[in-house]
Formats: C-alpha cells, sequence, structure tokens
C-alpha cells in the first residue's frame, strides 16, 4: 500500500447485548413510495434522468431466484474498531473476521448527516444487518464502516470525502493480510463505490454489489464508471419508484454483469424481508462465491 491507515482496534469482542439488535430486519428497502437520495455536497446529478428511467422501465423485469438463507436472530460476536482515514478522521466500524474472503459492507447515505444541528442519522453499519450477520455466519470477513457523520463515527458527511473512508476500510482490511476483498454498496454508496473502484488501483475488488441504488446518484456518474470496471458487477432493484428503472438503465454500461435482480413489489401490508429476506441474502452469498471462486 502506498499509504498507510492508523487503525486502533478495541480488543473486547462484542456480544449481541453490546450492540443494537436489529432482529430479522433487512436494510430498509422499499416497498411502496420511493424517496430518492439527494445531492448533499452542491454538486448535482445530471447522470440520471427521469427519461433514462422511464425508457429503461419498458424492459421485462427480471425473475427472482435463488438459495434462501435464514436471516440470523443474533449477531455473530465481532470486534468493535476504529479507522483512522488519510485526512484523519476516526471511523467506527464493526469487524468480524472469518475465512479469507473478506467483504467490505457500507450503508445508504442520510441527508440528516448534512443537515448541521447535531443530528445524527439513523444510517450506519448497523442497519445493513442482517446481511452482515449472515455473511459473517457462513465463514466470510466482513467489515461494515459508519460513514464519517453518520453513526458512531466522527467528522461531517460529505459524499465525496466518503470515498476516503471506503478506502480506509479497504486498506484495514489489506493491512490485516486479505488479498481477496468484495464490495457489497447499499443505496447511494453503490455508485461512488463504483467510481472509486474504477479510479484507483489500489481499491481493487474481486466484485462489485450494487444495492438499490437510488435515481439521484449523489452526483457520482455511475454509467462512466461501470464502463471502465472489469471486474463482476451485480445489479440489485425493485419494482417501486426508480430503482427497477435505474438498475435496468445501469446494466448496459456494465463491462462484466454478473447478474441483474429486480424484486417485485411488496405486497401491501408487508415488509421486504417477510416476502424476499431469505432468498435476498441467499443471492449475496450466491455473488460472494461466484466473483471469489469459493
Amino acid at each position: 500500500m502506498q499509504m498507510k491507515v492508523l487503525v486502533a482496534v478495541v480488543v473486547a469482542t462484542v456480544l449481541l447485548g453490546g450492540c443494537a439488535s436489529t432482529g430479522s430486519t433487512l436494510p430498509d428497502v422499499p416497498s411502496t413510495i420511493v424517496p430518492t437520495d439527494t445531492p448533499t455536497d452542491g454538486g448535482s446529478s445530471t447522470s440520471t434522468t427521469v427519461a433514462d428511467v422511464e425508457e429503461a422501465e419498458e424492459t421485462t423485469t427480471t425473475t427472482v431466484f435463488g438459495r434462501p438463507v435464514a436471516a440470523p436472530t443474533e449477531a455473530p460476536p465481532f470486534e468493535e474498531v476504529t479507522i483512522t482515514s488519510e485526512d484523519g478522521v476516526d471511523l467506527y466500524a464493526q469487524f468480524w473476521e472469518g475465512g479469507d474472503i473478506a467483504v467490505v459492507y457500507t450503508h445508504k447515505y442520510d441527508a440528516a448527516a448534512a443537515g448541521g444541528g447535531g443530528v445524527r442519522p439513523p444510517q450506519s453499519s448497523a442497519t445493513v444487518a442482517p446481511s452482515t450477520w449472515a455473511l459473517a455466519e457462513h465463514s466470510l470477513t466482513v467489515l461494515a464502516i459508519d460513514f464519517r457523520g453518520h453513526g458512531l463515527s466522527e467528522g461531517t458527511y460529505n459524499v465525496k470525502e466518503s470515498q476516503l473512508d471506503m478506502r480506509a476500510a479497504y486498506r484495514f482490511l489489506t493491512d490485516r493480510g486479505f488479498t481477496t476483498i468484495v464490495g457489497m454498496a447499499f443505496g447511494g454508496s453503490a455508485p461512488v463505490m463504483a467510481d472509486l473502484s474504477a479510479k484507483d488501483p489500489d481499491f481493487d475488488l474481486a466484485g462489485l454489489g450494487m444495492l438499490f441504488t437510488p435515481l439521484a446518484e449523489t452526483g457520482f456518474d455511475g454509467k462512466t464508471a461501470l464502463s471502465a470496471l472489469d471486474e463482476p458487477v451485480w445489479l440489485v432493484g425493485i419494482d417501486v419508484g426508480s430503482f427497477g428503472g435505474v438498475t435496468k438503465r445501469l446494466e448496459p454500461s456494465v463491462q462484466n454483469l454478473y447478474d441483474r435482480t429486480i424484486f417485485p413489489p411488496v405486497p401491501s401490508g408487508l415488509q421486504f424481508a417477510d416476502v424476499y429476506g431469505p432468498e435476498y441474502l441467499g443471492r449475496q452469498l450466491d455473488f460472494i462465491e461466484a466473483v471469489t471462486n469459493r
């Protein structure tokens, strides 16, 4: 690595009683009305238009298949770690050390983080459980960070500087000897991770899962980034609001498409986890195992 990242590790292993439990709730996946992320760094997102999405939505929806994986009801034991980014921001992260394959798992951004007034948004490493729990239970090494200005991390949220957070997470893993790393990026963090992977040769992913990318891509051009990536990419969406359309619009730019998965809408009165949770978790494992030959 060209640049070393200072890492302070809290030695104690944390059990479920020491962290927020989300039970069998999956990350906040839209089921009815979908609010889209908006740029919070003063820029504007010009890479996606309503016309793009409407044109893409004419494509037939992908049928969903996959092995079911039950959502863990408790978090496997993990370490709480502090990772210092190259610009000196201390980031909180949850770390499960398992096998040789490592996963960097990022949560979506929250505009409240940029609103000032001491507001701490709900999005954090805890909100991507039980996906992280399920991967850890299947002998994967998993690192889930709180972006700056989110959760327990220091700093002020800035979408461009969040790439420094991703780089710090990646280097935390490489400093520990991991050489095969998969990126799983939720919401607006997905095109940002794609952009970083396309531009930074030291951020070398074995594969990238783009999970429920919103219409407004936080100012990053996902199409251009994907056209420059040669690693396998998995696009995941849902046929609600713009999410399905964005997934279809991004697909032609992918150089090495692993799969495009678009979940049908969730029936009224049910949650995504109730209907598609086990399949969603199973497909995450399928993707990681396929791109790493595990």
